[in-house]
């Protein structure tokens, strides 16, 4: 059915509300090992870019120069490879929606109500906390490592929208954070940063398949004074 605009008072653009979709991925070299893991930072931006390219190739399927793809974009991988001394970081996705009004918002979804069932832990959690140092924020390293996980339906070919995503990074981090900044003395915090180390997915078998997504990396920072 082909969008037209209608007549009379009204501006508002009817579209086709047909579906859309298109792929797309986006890279950066960065400096150091692949092993050294990507800035949580960068990983975001990358996944960002990916979906505009993404969402802008899908509004080209949309008829009416008024409609665009409503809609998210789901990350289906988020991978490196080395180049030379440094390391490629990509990710790769892509955008699924249909055609509506341009001016119409973004599309909410039902992965913003599994946000919450996302698990986060520490590395080493069993047994008592330890107790932290004694001394001053000196400057001393803090770091450690942590990964977060969520289980769905979605396959790996399915992706997972990148409000997940991103919602399984920022819990990797703060429970990195978190561990990091027992290393530091009373009234000191970890300022750092959260590195992206791996990300991927797995089959589970609970009665019937399903995926767990995953992230897992580090926080790195040096026991700073709390102002």
């Amino acid at each position: 059915m082909k969008a037209t605009k209608r007549s009379g008072p009204s501006t508002a653009t009817e579209c086709s509300g047909e579906p859309c979709a298109a792929a797309a991925s986006e890279f950066k070299v960065i400096k150091g090992r692949c092993a050294d893991g990507v800035p949580a930072s960068v990983a975001k931006a990358l996944t960002a870019k990916a979906a505009e390219r993404a969402r802008r190739k899908a509004s080209r399927q949309c008829k009416d120069d008024d409609c665009s793809c409503v809609g998210r974009f789901y990350v289906v991988e988020l991978n490196h490879t080395p180049s030379g001394d440094d390391c490629v970081w990509w990710v790769a996705g892509a955008w699924r929606g249909v055609c509506a009004p341009a001016d119409g918002g973004g599309s909410g979804g039902q992965s913003d109500d599994l946000v919450s069932t996302i698990e986060a832990h520490g590395e080493l959690e069993e047994g008592p906390v330890p107790d932290r140092p004694s001394g001053q924020c000196d400057g001393r390293v803090c770091a450690a490592h942590a990964s977060a996980s969520i289980e769905l339906d979605a396959s790996p070919t399915d992706g997972i929208d990148s409000v997940l995503f991103h919602a399984l990074v920022d819990a990797a981090a703060q429970a990195a954070e978190q561990r990091a900044v027992r290393l530091c003395p009373k009234k000191c915090v970890c300022k750092g940063e959260f590195f992206v180390i791996e990300s991927g997915v797995k089959p589970i078998n609970l009665g019937r398949l399903k995926h767990i997504w995953w992230v897992g990396g580090e926080w790195r920072g040096k026991c700073r004074q709390v102002f």
